[in-house]
């Protein structure tokens, strides 16, 4: 049993990177990396025997082609990959690249997608309740006043939905419906995801067809060559996630965000975010590393604020960059390796 946290009384800001993710497996003892999607054996939306990479065959190529030069490693797959457009933040949403490497990438965005939607589906079948992420949430929520999440899984939404607060994606996404139950006089948690989500979809729906021929229902491989959807974002139910999707935008691990600032509603997550943090007493960090193609963003989204009265970093390994960054932001700077805020 986790020892009770006592209660935060400062306005807090949230950010969030994978190390969350990775604290909460450790909890429920699964043996899942969630940095190394690519050894997950994903099977094929609606078939228990076909695999999902067999059905993406660029990215099944390019990873091929990589592990043959000896890198295995999912990261630095898919950092080779969008090496290109980590020379300028200014990137175009399509990059400018040779047929098979711009499609592998558009792959590797379906990929992630499903990946993170099984990972999210398997950690779904356990409860939160003795884990100490949830016992400090469930003490902070009614000073959390928002969250910025740099992850595709829905960890941190499902431990805000844990302690039956409602929770809203930032402009132009639809607000979830699916909170079973929900504390009134509670206000909601606005959450910027601005590198994507597993359950993030377009609200619209287009028509799939190669020389005439309609492909239904929609499956892979992708007959449809498409991303970079600048309109309104509709969020998937929960037994919709495991899906093939019509378009996929997610920034990939180690890329500058490619959609930024092409997008609105990636763009719009940064400034809100930021707009928050402004009123922010707090800013907590957890398990974020602030990697060299995250820190113009990350700086942005934090920036307004110019002073916070208590900053803590959570990170078994916390980031000598990110120290550094935050380090003047405060008088009070507390770094945890293990645990949660006091």
């Amino acid at each position: 049993m986790n020892r009770r946290i006592r209660p935060i009384n400062m306005k807090t800001a949230l950010v969030v990177g994978n190390g969350l993710t990775k604290s909460l497996l450790q909890h429920l003892g699964l043996n899942i990396n969630p940095s190394n999607p690519l050894d997950w054996a994903l099977h094929l939306p609606g078939s228990n025997s076909l695999l999902l990479i067999d059905y993406l065959p660029y990215l099944k190529e390019y990873i091929s082609k990589s592990k043959q030069s000896g890198v295995t490693n999912s990261y630095a797959i898919f950092q080779n990959l969008v090496s290109k457009s980590l020379e300028c933040s200014n990137a175009s949403p399509i990059p400018s690249r040779n047929d098979e490497e711009q499609q592998a990438i558009l792959d590797a965005n379906h990929f992630l997608a499903l990946a993170y939607s099984w990972l999210q589906t398997e950690l779904d079948k356990h409860s939160l309740s003795e884990w100490e992420w949830a016992n400090w949430v469930s003490t902070t929520d009614d000073h959390l006043i928002g969250v910025l999440s740099w992850n595709y899984d829905l960890v941190i939404e499902r431990l805000i939905n844990f302690t039956e607060t409602p929770y809203f994606y930032t402009p132009a996404i639809s607000t979830p419906s699916n909170f079973f139950r929900v504390k009134v006089n509670r206000s909601a948690i606005p959450i910027s995801k601005p590198h994507g989500s597993c359950n993030f979809s377009p609200r619209l729906n287009l028509s799939t067809s190669v020389d005439g021929i309609t492909y239904e229902p929609l499956t892979y491989p992708r007959a449809l060559l498409a991303t970079g959807y600048d309109g309104e974002l509709n969020v998937l139910e929960n037994d919709k996630l495991y899906s093939a999707r019509q378009i996929v935008d997610l920034v990939l691990p180690g890329e500058w965000n490619r959609f930024n600032p092409h997008l609105k509603w990636t763009t719009s997550m940064i400034q809100f975010f930021s707009c928050v943090a402004q009123k922010a007493e707090q800013l907590v960090v957890i398990g974020f590393s602030m990697m060299d193609c995250d820190r113009e963003e990350f700086i942005r989204a934090i920036g307004k604020n110019d002073f916070y009265k208590r900053i803590v970093i959570v990170d078994p390994k916390p980031s000598d960059k990110l120290i550094a960054q935050l380090k003047n932001k405060t008088n009070d700077l507390q770094i945890k390796t293990i645990g949660t805020p006091e």
